[in-house]
């Protein structure tokens, strides 16, 4: 049975498996060059490691994760720079070994592409799902629009308001109105444009990109989900209305829209994701195989048995955490 690592950044989330909890102290500097120390607490379902792989997977958001009650530290600006620094700050710590996917989600996208650019040497693969583009998004807007209406009141109203909004959209785990305008400025802030360097960069590596999105996402509109993509070579296509042919999953690791899916498909598509994520760690053992073959000038085909084994997602190694600021 094939198994990996999978760790998700900015969140908690259920999981078949019990894993353990650790904490790590971290530090990083703001925008201002002040250093924040956090409690990085995460849960790990396989701290001994994995020999296949780890996945990195990086949320958007919104806070619908135990996250942005967490992340209030004084002066937070909530930039690429601080997400990216706590980010490697972690990542440092965490000094994961073997090879690693970084799997990003709506704004997590753009954290995921940042991080495979600047830590390359282990990464093996990219993939992202629903993400943000290069324009404004319909959510962008909406935030915008929320955002000067909540400065607009005095801070008690605007703090009580908005939080019952919030609840009353399915954002339950926001405790307060505080923490609801800090996860609409996390929508506000993303790169956009800002983020062509990095795809230029990524395109000059050999590291496997896949990315998806979807026809009928209510915050990220079609053609600005298929604009991004654009500028990443070598990606090919494929249209799905809804369901993919089992048969059709090795080939699409690449580029997919699926015209019916909403904007979380890493829940609804969990399971293709899974596929995805452990074909890319797959073909990369391949890869690595043949060209130690090659080195040996070897001419006979490897003994080893490399068939495909199923996807189990539970065999997934997987780390969780959040932080609070300390």
């Amino acid at each position: 049975m094939l198994t990996g690592k999978f760790i998700i950044f900015y969140g908690i989330r259920n999981l078949s498996t019990k894993p353990q909890t650790f904490i790590k102290n971290i530090k990083f500097p703001t925008i201002d060059n002040k250093i924040v120390t956090l409690d990085a607490v995460y849960e790990d379902n396989l701290p001994g490691g994995s020999s296949v792989g780890t996945i990195v997977a990086l949320h958007g958001a919104f806070g619908s994760h135990h996250d942005f009650q967490q992340i209030r530290y004084p002066n937070q600006k909530l930039l690429n720079e601080e997400r990216q620094s706590y980010t490697n700050a972690l990542l440092d710590e965490l000094n994961i070994p073997g090879n690693v996917v970084y799997l990003g989600h709506s704004r997590g996208a753009e954290n995921a592409l940042i991080t495979a650019v600047e830590r390359p040497k282990a990464c093996v693969g990219l993939v992202v799902l629903n993400s943000v583009g290069l324009r404004e998004a319909k959510c962008q807007k909406m935030c915008n629009s929320v955002s000067r209406i909540y400065w607009s009141l005095p801070e008690w109203i605007g703090d009580y308001l908005l939080h019952k909004g919030f609840k009353m959209s399915g954002y339950k785990y926001l405790k307060d109105g505080k923490s609801a305008i800090i996860s609409i400025d996390a929508v506000l802030s993303v790169g956009m444009t800002d983020n062509l360097p990095y795809i230029a960069k990524i395109n000059e590596t050999n590291i496997k990109i896949c990315a998806m999105y979807s026809g009928n996402d209510h915050l990220i509109e079609k053609e600005i989900g298929s604009e991004i993509l654009d500028h990443y070579k070598n990606l090919e296509k494929f249209d799905f209305e809804s369901e993919i042919d089992e048969n059709s999953i090795d080939a699409i690791l690449k580029a997919i829209i699926i015209k019916k899916d909403g904007h979380y498909q890493n829940k609804t598509r969990a399971d293709l994701i899974a596929k995805i994520l452990q074909s890319i760690l797959f073909n990369f053992m391949i890869r690595r195989r043949d060209a130690l073959l090659r080195k040996r000038n070897s001419s006979k085909i490897c003994d080893v048995s490399c068939a495909r084994p199923d996807v189990d997602s539970s065999q997934f190694k997987v780390t969780e955490f959040y932080f609070k600021y300390s």
